[in-house]
């Protein structure tokens, strides 16, 4: 393999690398898109729960942090849309300065301009895969969270109803076993008194 041989591998590899940064980037942008069209329906979708958390503070707090977490991960994910400049080596103003040059030296210019571009790049596609990441971590601890947090509730909620019918219940069999009606002691003044035996002449049937 010549030196001319060497300087085409590494200006071919140069431009591969540094188109496979650029779709990079294109992804995250595409990823992260998608995710936020699919979180936006987390908010709504969170208050229709609403209902069936109980009227005390604990427990409205509890309900707003899926939410709050769900809000911060859609910073990340719309700080990754922002537009950002991205290098794709060598420069439009230098075609004519380049015309003239030998072929090798325009090679090594390009090789260098790439190599510089993918550095350059590299800090910038390093903080939009961080803003992903954390984008995508905390919508899914939201959507964790908030499945968590309406299951407890909702076997709460069940208990509670559990508990408040078999009250019920138990309040209404005491209603039916006490219905307000007694039977009184009745004096022996306002009984009927039978004398037996005596005499084969019958009972005597006495009132009082």
């Amino acid at each position: 393999m010549n030196e001319e041989d060497s300087i085409d591998i590494i200006t071919e590899k140069s431009k591969e690398l540094l188109n496979y940064q650029v779709a990079a980037f294109d992804s995250n942008y595409s990823k992260a898109g998608t995710f936020i069209s699919i979180s936006s329906l987390f908010t709504p979708l969170a208050f229709s729960f609403f209902d069936k958390f109980n009227d005390n503070w604990t427990s409205i707090f509890l309900f707003f942090i899926p939410i709050a977490l769900n809000v911060i991960g859609l910073y990340y994910l719309v700080a990754v849309l922002i537009p950002k400049k991205l290098y794709l080596g060598i420069g439009l103003q230098e075609f004519d300065r380049l015309l003239d040059e030998k072929a090798e030296k325009v090679k090594l210019f390009e090789i260098g301009a790439n190599r510089s571009s993918f550095k350059d790049n590299d800090l910038i596609l390093d903080k939009q895969n961080k803003f992903l990441r954390y984008g995508l971590r905390l919508i899914f601890a939201s959507a964790v969270s908030l499945a968590i947090i309406i299951l407890i509730q909702t076997i709460n909620t069940n208990i509670m109803a559990e508990n408040d019918n078999s009250n019920s219940e138990n309040q209404t069999t005491q209603d039916s076993g006490n219905s307000g009606r007694q039977i009184p002691e009745v004096p022996a003044t306002q009984r009927t008194i039978i004398e037996k035996g005596g005499e084969n002449s019958g009972d005597t049937l006495k009132k009082k």
